[in-house]
């Protein structure tokens, strides 16, 4: 039996409960002529209330394993949605470029590279140089 560790805990209780009733009924209330001959009932009432108290005992032993159970089972569950969260996160902000809003340099780590050399570095893109016909006329009017 893998597991079940608190199904057995609540069938190791319930037998110290038998035990322990056993002993009481000896010690403290002098009853039978001995501890062994009160291990085990004399009438079907006595049968009853200690296998109903048993039953019980091992009944919530049960259900304590079967909730821990549902628990681990949750935070397995849990970890591995969270696992997942973190990677998405990861790659959805690996995503973003820490960029120059004035001359558009890009930075890695502590340096700052210029746009297309960084772009050149990180892909097989090559860059041509010209002017678009808006930049043009700034270009032509300057001696």
């Amino acid at each position: 039996m893998r597991g079940h560790k608190l199904l057995w805990v609540g069938v190791g209780t319930a037998a110290a409960f038998w035990l322990l009733e056993a002993a009481i009924h000896t010690w403290g209330f002098g009853e039978g002529s001995g501890w062994t001959h009160n291990v085990l009932p004399r009438t079907a009432n006595e049968w009853w209330m200690r296998g109903l108290a048993v039953l019980l005992i091992t009944a919530l032993g049960a259900y304590a394993d079967r909730a821990s159970s549902a628990l681990l089972r949750s935070e397995k569950e849990r970890r591995v949605v969270q696992a997942r969260l973190d990677d998405t996160l990861t790659r959805v902000l690996s995503d973003f470029l820490p960029i120059c809003g004035h001359c558009k340099a890009i930075r890695e780590g502590e340096r700052w590279f210029p746009l297309e050399t960084y772009v050149t570095a990180h892909t097989s893109t090559h860059f041509s140089h010209g002017l678009c016909p808006k930049c043009l006329p700034l270009y032509e009017e300057s001696p």
